[in-house]
């Protein structure tokens, strides 16, 4: 399944060529081997399948009906989770 029309139009104006990519679920080797997995409004049993470290974004609205407000809150929580993975492991 590719991108949305109205989705993928404002991946573009925002910079990105989403014309070739194809959606596809990760696998569970996938999500063990990941630093984090970040799971947006999945169901509980999309969710029951990953493993490892997941991080669950539940409130991150629907790009296809508010595009705007979509990249604006996975704007904000992607710039937390850097600020997070960049941070030296140990107690802080």
């Amino acid at each position: 399944m590719g991108v949305p029309g109205g989705v993928a139009d404002g991946l573009v104006r925002d910079g990105f060529d989403v014309s070739g990519f194809q959606a596809a679920a990760v696998a569970a080797p996938e999500s063990i081997a990941a630093r984090r997995v970040v799971a947006i409004n999945l169901e509980p049993e999309d969710l029951a399948r990953l493993t490892g470290s997941v991080v669950r974004w539940p409130d991150i609205p629907a790009a296809g009906a508010d595009y705007a407000a979509a990249r604006n809150a996975l704007e904000y929580r992607v710039s937390q989770l850097l600020f997070e993975l960049e941070r030296p492991a140990g107690p802080h």
